[in-house]
């Protein structure tokens, strides 16, 4: 019975080793994976911010030039030419406006995606460290098992061998002290 529990215990402890060992590779899989998804996105945010001055350049450029509108063909025919000019620039930098606000979007939607994948591989993280720490408990709860049980059957053999030996002791001969082990087994 002794023997049999004891074999248990020592599967119990190499399974929870092996289910150890797989957890810790996990968690370095997604501390990579989170390391990763931290780098993009402090990439994304350095190119946000990078073209959050370049819009900011845009805005101010049609910001003078609404300020200082081109002249109207009614008031001066004479500026026809920088009237066309005035609004061959406002139509450019209006597209280029666009175009960087549609980029600056396309961003801001890589970021938060990273960022929802940022906040799961933590959270996988944290449950996996969780895990981690419950076989850890479960380990030392399963070695302070066996060693309780070890000395368990120290101590009970050390009792058997000390009624063996007073029988011995009280014993005259071989077959007395037959007779008496044999009543002495009988009892357990």
């Amino acid at each position: 019975v002794v023997s049999a529990e004891i074999s248990d215990l020592r599967k119990s402890l190499q399974k929870l080793a092996r289910e150890t060992k797989v957890f810790e590779t996990d968690a370095l899989a997604l501390s990579d994976k989170k390391a990763k998804i931290d780098a993009n996105i402090t990439s994304v945010t350095a190119d946000i911010k990078s073209d959050e001055a370049d819009l900011l350049k845009l805005l101010a450029a049609l910001q003078r030039l609404e300020t200082n509108p081109p002249p109207t063909f009614a008031i001066r025919p004479d500026d026809a030419i920088a009237s066309a000019q005035a609004g061959q620039l406002m139509a450019s930098l209006s597209k280029q406006l666009d175009q960087r606000t549609k980029a600056l979007n396309t961003q801001l939607e890589i970021l938060a995606q990273e960022q929802t994948q940022a906040d799961e591989t933590q959270k996988q993280i944290e449950a996996n460290t969780r895990q981690l720490e419950k076989r850890r408990v479960r380990t030392l709860a399963l070695v302070q098992d066996k060693s309780d049980l070890q000395a368990s059957i120290e101590t009970e053999r050390a009792e058997k061998q000390a009624i063996i030996d007073k029988l011995a002791a009280e014993a005259a001969t071989l077959r007395e002290l037959l007779k008496k082990l044999q009543k002495e087994a009988l009892k357990i």
